[in-house]
């Protein structure tokens, strides 16, 4: 089908010319619309021709309410290939692009660009064959979730609201314990936690081990749960918090886990902190079961020893307070903290001469406002995009919300360290003429972290990632 424009159109389309369409007057502006944008008009609407569908894009799904619903012009269609994270970040950027919203599914949106658009560490479920104890829902989901919404994000950078919806209404037959899911807001935590242990079943993303009792706890998500009361100002990062829950619950991973979902101590729409920096790397080295690391001074030898009153009252990184056991007393004599006890590092079951850093890459943030959901992800070049699933809308009650990615230029330096610093020593340097900074930090909810490759050292040559964090300057 050819259509005269005046405006530049949509990515993927094609001017005739380019097509190579012969009988068209190419000094006009035509371009060659794809079929799967093509939609019936209303005019017609008795006309029942199966390859225009019913104007919603459900082909007859759905049921009586979708049908008039206006959804836009352009669908995202089905795409049947395996595809990738995109690789670029400029074609993510602009309005209808991401996921359009529709009855209240901010929840949902949110959460399947952040872990989809960028990230491919949960692509498993999209292949998995479904096995004799899954549900019968099963293969529904899983062709719905990655050929109508995650393969034509990531090809086309859109997906039309209706396509979500039957994912929706899938989930509403497969999870009838949660009602409301196809009109109702929802917890992204409540509805991940699902869909990983109950639709999909993934195997648990973390094994926490009690170092007390031996106890190995497998889960999906780690609930950081803090006190706030012990903590000075209003201002944390995500790793000092981190650090004091699982001191806290005398925690560790059992090994190094590939992913880590993180939900921030949050009660609802009441925050127990002002801003919380979601630091774009986390270390989560001298929690991971059996690991030797290096010492905080010196650098050279394994730590033995850490300080707990430096680690409560300096509001210190774990990292920073370790020891062996010759720096342990020359750091503690030259500040006169004599009086500090040192507590000793279990060393590993195994003794080993090699050191092992296992630090983590922050890929998105999902982020509440009130009662609305947005995200914050990290594209495969580093620059940090903002999507919101009804930035604004067109028409009134049978229109439909317009999707937007921003690109947040300004938002990587405060992720870092120095970043972290700079905030809780002066908040008043927070940029307030960005509102996509100040909304990142003072809302931030769950955070989606990958692992990088670990880094193994010898005993006399390792090298501190608290060093190189903070070496980012802003």
């Amino acid at each position: 089908m050819l259509q005269e424009t005046s405006e530049a159109p949509p990515d993927g389309w094609k001017q005739s010319m380019e097509a190579g369409i012969s009988g068209v007057d190419h000094t006009l502006s035509t371009v060659l619309v794809p079929l799967h944008a093509v939609r019936r008009d209303r005019r017609f609407a008795k006309d029942s021709s199966p390859l225009m569908g019913n104007g919603s894009g459900m082909n007859g799904y759905g049921g009586e309410e979708m049908r008039g619903q206006d959804f836009g012009s352009i669908d995202s269609g089905i795409e049947t290939s395996k595809r990738e994270p995109w690789g670029g970040t400029e074609e993510l950027i602009g309005r209808m692009k991401g996921i359009q919203g529709h009855r209240n599914s901010c929840y949902l949106d949110s959460m399947l660009y952040t872990i989809f658009v960028q990230c491919s560490a949960f692509d498993s479920i999209l292949t998995r064959r479904k096995l004799d104890g899954d549900i019968k829902e099963y293969d529904d989901l899983v062709r719905i979730l990655s050929t109508e919404i995650v393969w034509p994000l990531r090809r086309f950078h859109y997906v039309r609201a209706d396509h979500v919806m039957k994912f929706r209404k899938e989930l509403e037959k497969a999870m009838p314990n949660i009602k409301g899911l196809t009109s109702e807001e929802k917890d992204p935590e409540e509805i991940l936690s699902s869909l990983f242990k109950d639709v999909f079943k993934t195997n648990p993303y973390l094994n926490l081990i009690n170092s007390k009792t031996g106890k190995v706890e497998s889960t999906w998500l780690y609930h950081v749960v803090v006190d706030a009361g012990e903590w000075q100002g209003n201002i944390a990062s995500s790793q000092h918090l981190l650090e004091r829950s699982l001191r806290k619950d005398l925690t560790k991973l059992s090994e190094c886990p590939q992913v880590f979902i993180m939900q921030l101590p949050r009660y609802g729409v009441t925050k127990l902190f002002d801003k919380i920096v979601p630091l774009e790397k986390i270390d989560l080295t001298p929690f991971i079961n059996n690991t030797v690391f290096a010492c905080a001074q010196c650098q050279k030898n394994p730590a033995e020893l850490y300080c707990h009153e430096c680690f409560l009252t300096k509001e210190a990184l774990y990292g920073e307070v370790t020891f062996c056991a010759e720096c342990f007393r020359s750091v503690h004599s030259r500040e006169g903290l004599i009086d500090h006890a040192d507590r000793p590092i279990p060393p590993p079951s195994r003794p080993s001469k090699k050191m092992t850093r296992y630090t983590f890459t922050l890929s998105g943030v999902l982020a509440i406002e009130t009662s609305h959901y947005v995200s914050f992800v990290r594209s495969s070049q580093g620059r940090w995009l903002f999507f919101d699933s009804m930035a604004d809308r067109e028409g009134l009650q049978n229109g439909f919300n317009i999707p937007q990615v921003r690109e947040c230029e300004r938002v990587g330096p405060w992720l870092s360290l120095n970043g972290y610093q700079r905030l809780r020593s002066n908040p008043s340097s927070l940029p307030h003429d960005d509102p996509l900074v100040n909304r990142l930090l003072s809302d931030p909810y769950i955070c989606i972290y990958t692992a990088d490759q670990p880094t193994v050292t010898s005993s006399n040559a390792t090298t501190s990632l608290l060093s190189k964090l903070t070496k980012l300057k802003i």
